[in-house]
């Protein structure tokens, strides 16, 4: 898919243009470094689900995720959560120069593997990545609370979390509109204006994709 928005380009190689670009860098937090719900990471982006394993019916059979281990059960959302930072792109190679990505306050459109997959149960699930309702992290805890699930309640249910992230340092690819504006400090950096992209489900928004 990102090879339909033309070739990749380190920071070095941008050239002004009216057209979105494909910068590729690696990324470097701005001021706010999130905590990422499920595996406690510091990033500049996350989403974070958490599921629960029902009956397979007429009306969840549809929306569900089957069960590898029960083909009469799907897991089912129970809350989600999406949130974002402003960060930067660098060049290890021109450590000069840098590309700033609003990430805090504009729509971000990620294509990213999950980096953390983790379960808990009421009672042991076939799968090497168990975790007890009573043994959760007090970040994943938080998140769980934000969303006004019970914790008393969830120990009664089969749950498991999924999150995709982005850390400091990944390389990634952003396609967006480059323009030149002045940070804080009154010096020149390039800032990525969120794109549209017509005839498709693209809406405006920063379009990301994890490279390694």
């Amino acid at each position: 898919m990102m090879s339909n928005f033309g070739n990749l380009q380190r920071i070095s190689q941008i050239e002004d243009s009216e057209y979105p670009q494909l910068i590729c860098g690696r990324i470097l937090p701005v001021t706010e470094v999130l905590q990422a719900p499920v595996s406690g990471k510091p990033c500049v982006y996350y989403e974070a689900l958490a599921e629960q394993l029902v009956d397979k019916t007429d009306e969840n059979g549809m929306i569900g995720i089957p069960d590898n281990n029960d083909p009469h059960k799907v897991w089912v959302p129970l809350c989600r959560e999406i949130k974002s930072a402003d960060f930067t792109l660098i060049d290890v190679d021109s450590p000069g120069l840098s590309v700033y990505v609003p990430g805090a306050h504009t729509k971000i459109n990620v294509f990213a593997t999950e980096d953390a997959i983790q379960h808990s149960a009421a009672r042991s699930m076939r799968s090497k990545m168990v975790v007890r309702h009573d043994k959760l992290p007090t970040y994943t805890k938080d998140f769980l609370a934000r969303h006004g699930i019970d914790l008393d309640d969830i120990g009664k249910k089969q749950v498991r979390y999924r999150e995709a992230n982005f850390e400091y340092g990944e390389q990634i690819a952003v396609l967006g509109l480059l323009r030149n504006v002045q940070d804080v400090n009154g010096n020149p950096v390039k800032f990525v204006k969120p794109v549209s992209v017509p005839n498709s489900s693209f809406y405006e928004s920063t379009h990301i994709w994890l490279l390694n």
